[in-house]
């Protein structure tokens, strides 16, 4: 079980990474058309979501205002920090508060992607939310 998708950067390991540091580590859980996040101790059983996507146990969400860091796969990125993901709309609809300014210090939103997957014909719309940052195999973009 992944929770990530096709061509989509692996986070697997990166949570396990987080968690032996003591990080609490939250993952996404869709429901009703939302996007809300659960913490995941990376042990206790998944169940399979929207997309064929992992999804830990529903319980105590936390608010997507009160993550410090997100690490999100995309589909495609632009030279701006654009993305596109699954086209569902739950990542816009879930960090919709970030659109207005001035942009607070948290979440940090983090894309992970293959060099491969920048597009620089991608042209976003008034509803999608912006990467801080988008790292790849070899490029590090900064956009805040």
């Amino acid at each position: 079980m992944t929770f990530s998708e096709g061509g989509e950067v692996d986070t697997t390991a990166l949570g396990r990474i987080a968690r032996k540091r003591g990080v609490i580590t939250c993952y996404p859980v869709i429901d009703d058309q939302a996007m809300h996040f659960v913490p995941w101790d990376g042990v206790r059983p998944t169940t399979v979501g929207p997309f064929g996507l992992a999804q830990p146990p529903d319980e105590r969400p936390v608010l997507a205002g009160e993550l410090d860091v997100v690490f999100v796969p995309l589909v495609l990125f632009g030279p701006d920090g654009s993305r596109a993901g699954r086209g569902g709309g739950y990542f816009d609809r879930a960090f919709s508060f970030l659109s207005s300014e001035p942009r607070p210090a948290r979440p940090c939103l983090v894309g992970l992607a293959h060099d491969f997957q920048e597009d620089p014909t991608l042209v976003p719309q008034d509803w999608d939310i912006a990467l801080d940052v988008i790292v790849t195999p070899t490029r590090l973009l900064r956009f805040r």
